[in-house]
């Protein structure tokens, strides 16, 4: 099954891109590049079947390391 971004989704990243503020590839950590990964399969998705899990929030916090933010002050 292909995940695509939702239009929302879309949306945000277009927003982010032009005004250059950068943005946590956090769908394609769950989905994969072409959208065609099962986050249920790699375990990321709780039992509710909707929100991340334990190891989905790790994944989302990694992404949003990636972005190497500087420390809050």
């Amino acid at each position: 099954m292909s995940r695509l971004p939702s239009p929302m989704n879309a949306h945000m990243a277009q927003n982010a891109a032009n005004n250059s503020i950068p943005m946590a590839a956090v769908h394609d950590a769950f989905n994969g590049a072409t959208g065609t990964e099962d986050p249920f399969a790699k375990g990321y998705i709780a039992s509710d079947g909707i929100h991340p899990n334990d190891v989905g929030h790790a994944v989302i916090a990694q992404a949003f390391r990636a972005l190497a933010y500087s420390p809050l002050k």
